[in-house]
């Protein structure tokens, strides 16, 4: 199914992006990555729209599912992106990624609700199982000294679960919009294009805050660095991510996406492993959310 083949593109590459992202607000902000990485993909998408032709068949959709696409782009790629960036900030690559699992929870309720699409039994204890994995994650044991531990900054388990919740409630509702917009049409660059050029419209008037120039102007060139190579794997990540939603129903999408929660650790272990925590708890919290999410795409 060129769908799932699409999703599993998607999840190695947002696997990667969560390392670097991790690195970059480790030295920089999360408004300095949203900035950076927003308006870095807008002439990547359409460099993809040209390569790939979409560019040339616009009239394929309506300007509905465009008004739509830039909005879901705004709730995705701003609020999601920034309390995304706020949560690795505050817990870790590792640590926030089964809270973020809680996302395929919000995107399977509303395709249900609003795209009529169905959910088994089996599909049911996927989503328990998904709930389960930021709960097992969350219970702390006392930590093991070590060197890793000397350059790890602190956990801020409030902050980062406070943004963690809303950037589970922007990406579960962000791909149901997606989806709804675009249908079986496979216009998933155009739709991405159009998604990134709503968020950097918003960006854009960014711009007249003093405050904002600064962050910018003053922006960590280590930051800076991490930031810019995020750009290049979330840009591809949502290439895919955007042509599996353009040909494969949500509730299969997601799930298998947020499945892929196994390589943000694997990505994390050989990027940031000085900087992040890789105790029992978290992993089987994220083994735990993992098992759902294939629970959900398995059919009987």
């Amino acid at each position: 199914m060129l769908g799932v083949a699409y999703t599993a593109v998607a999840a190695v590459f947002f696997g990667l992006n969560g390392a670097t992202f991790r690195r970059g607000v480790l030295g920089g902000s999360a408004l300095q990555g949203v900035y950076v990485t927003v308006l870095g993909g807008v002439p990547l998408f359409l460099l993809a729209a040209l390569v790939t032709q979409q560019a040339f068949r616009l009239e394929a959709l309506e300007l509905r599912a465009y008004i739509i696409l830039a909005a879901s782009g705004v709730l995705h790629f701003l609020l999601g992106r920034y309390s995304n960036f706020r949560a690795y900030a505050a817990l870790g690559q590792t640590r926030a990624q089964p809270l973020i699992q809680a996302s395929t929870l919000v995107s399977v309720v509303i395709a249900v609700l609003f795209l009529r699409e169905t959910v088994t039994l089996l599909m049911a204890m996927g989503i328990a199982l998904v709930m389960a994995g930021p709960a097992i994650s969350a219970t702390q044991a006392a930590p093991a000294p070590s060197a890793a531990a000397t350059l790890a900054p602190p956990v801020r388990l409030a902050e980062g679960y406070a943004f963690g919740t809303v950037n589970a409630l922007a990406f579960g509702v962000s791909p149901v919009l997606v989806r709804y917009a675009l249908g079986d049409s496979g216009l998933g660059i155009v739709a991405g294009l159009t998604a990134y050029m709503g968020a950097a419209a918003v960006l854009a008037l960014g711009f007249a805050l003093p405050g904002v120039r600064a962050s910018l102007s003053g922006m960590n060139p280590g930051a800076r660095g991490w930031f810019a190579v995020g750009t290049l794997t979330v840009f591809a990540a949502h290439m895919f991510r955007f042509l599996a939603l353009s040909a494969a129903p949500v509730s299969v999408v997601i799930p298998l996406l947020r499945g892929g929660a196994f390589l943000h650790v694997v990505a994390a272990w050989l990027i940031n492993r000085d900087y992040e925590t890789f105790d029992r708890r978290v992993l089987v919290g994220i083994g735990v959310s993992v098992s759902g999410s294939v629970a959900l795409v398995v059919q009987p």
